[in-house]
């Protein structure tokens, strides 16, 4: 977020900018699906226009914020039980916790916590 007493130069990044500095990262180029990276930029967007305030693109804050897992390991990583629990179920819990977004290729985003 951007400190309103010290005014910065804002760049407006569209999901193919967001997109680009992902993928010209010898580091992270591989962090997020591009299914991913649609929703986090979407997220990102959504976050700025309920807050009202502009947010810094940082994408290497990003990778350590949010992590991208298959539908069936995210609930291993974070301990929640799938014995007798739908998948809906189990994102309920964890949404209770931390952000959860669902993808459309069976992954799940979640942002650390």
């Amino acid at each position: 977020m951007l400190n309103p007493g010290n005014p910065q130069l804002v760049e407006s990044v569209g999901l193919y900018d967001f997109m680009r500095r992902f993928e010209q990262s010898d580091t992270y180029n591989n962090s997020f699906s591009y299914q991913a990276l649609e929703a986090l930029h979407n997220w990102y967007e959504e976050l700025a226009d309920s807050i009202g305030e502009d947010i810094q693109f940082d994408y290497v804050g990003i990778c350590c914020e949010w992590s991208e897992y298959k539908t069936s390991e995210v609930y291993e990583v974070y301990g929640i039980p799938l014995k007798g629990m739908s998948r809906f179920l189990n994102e309920e819990i964890l949404s209770d916790h931390t952000y959860v977004i669902d993808l459309d290729n069976d992954n799940v985003l979640v942002h650390e916590f």
